[in-house]
């Protein structure tokens, strides 16, 4: 029986979503606010990715909804998110600590821009976050350490299945 699964990529502007995508599936599609594609300025990315017969991931990565009514429908039926932050611009953080505390499904934070010096350390980075979600140091155009990420959230997504 084949299954889709639904993830999310959720994070603020210019944080790396679309790079990361991209790492993991070079054939994603950028659409603008209007669903049209854009392949220069994108707000949203959507990439499909078969995993075997029975298991398609689709993946879409979105910036942080300026409003909360758009929250749930983002989330809606997702199973399962990673919430994307940039390591060198704590002012994006908020929002997305606002995202991590409404979500139920498993999830997990990528700090991305790991690489570059002006980066924050992953402690402050925790300590700011205070989850106890699973954060990931990363360079979004790895795409070995990408497909470890993307891996290790269906892990979560299976564990969340079976309990």
């Amino acid at each position: 029986m084949r299954q889709n699964l639904r993830i999310s990529i959720i994070g603020p502007k210019a944080c790396g979503k679309s790079t990361f995508l991209k790492s993991f599936v070079p054939t994603a599609l950028d659409t603008d606010d209007y669903g049209t594609l854009n392949p220069n300025r994108g707000s949203m990315t959507h990439a499909r990715y078969t995993i075997d017969d029975d298991l398609i991931l689709d993946i879409l990565a979105i910036r942080v909804p300026e409003k909360d009514s758009l929250l749930s429908i983002i989330l809606e039926g997702m199973a399962g998110h990673i919430f994307m932050l940039d390591s060198t611009m704590p002012e994006g953080w908020f929002d997305l600590k606002r995202l991590v505390k409404n979500t139920n499904a498993p999830a997990i934070i990528v700090a991305n821009k790991q690489d570059h010096p002006l980066a924050h350390s992953m402690t402050a980075i925790r300590s700011e976050m205070a989850t106890t979600l699973p954060i990931y140091p990363c360079d979004a155009t790895d795409a070995e350490l990408v497909k470890k990420i993307v891996l290790d959230l269906l892990y979560l997504i299976i564990d969340d299945v079976d309990a």
